[in-house]
């Protein structure tokens, strides 16, 4: 999403719904061709991002892959993902837990250099 503010992206509403129990709108973020790229799946009441879902190979081919934002933890006033779910075609394929999130940390002089 380096580019997501340029011309070649667009964000439309893709209808509503609901996830897990949760009343969510869904929008479709479509290339300049209007292909798909993913959909976002927002609480309809808070406004918050609760999954990604787009298409990818998965071990059983391509299919529907969903990353649903499970915990939210509050890190400096920012809802942040603490716990994810991956969902490839329907079945729970993996869990992540983050256990430290870090916010504008200090970086190192030169970090971003290119290697020599």
């Amino acid at each position: 999403f380096q580019d997501s503010d340029g011309p070649d992206y667009r964000v439309v509403y893709d209808g509503s719904g609901d996830l897990d129990g949760t009343s969510v709108d869904w929008l479709a973020i479509t290339d300049k061709n209007n292909e798909a790229i993913c959909r976002l799946a927002v609480n309809s009441q808070t406004g918050q991002v609760m999954c990604r879902e787009y298409v990818d190979e998965t071990p059983q081919g391509e299919g529907t892959v969903r990353e649903v934002y499970e915990k939210l933890t509050d890190i400096q006033g920012v809802k942040l993902p603490s716990q994810l779910a991956v969902v490839m075609m329907g079945k729970k394929a993996a869990t992540a837990n983050f256990t430290e999130i870090l916010v504008n940390p200090a970086l190192e002089a030169g970090a971003f250099e290119k290697p020599q």
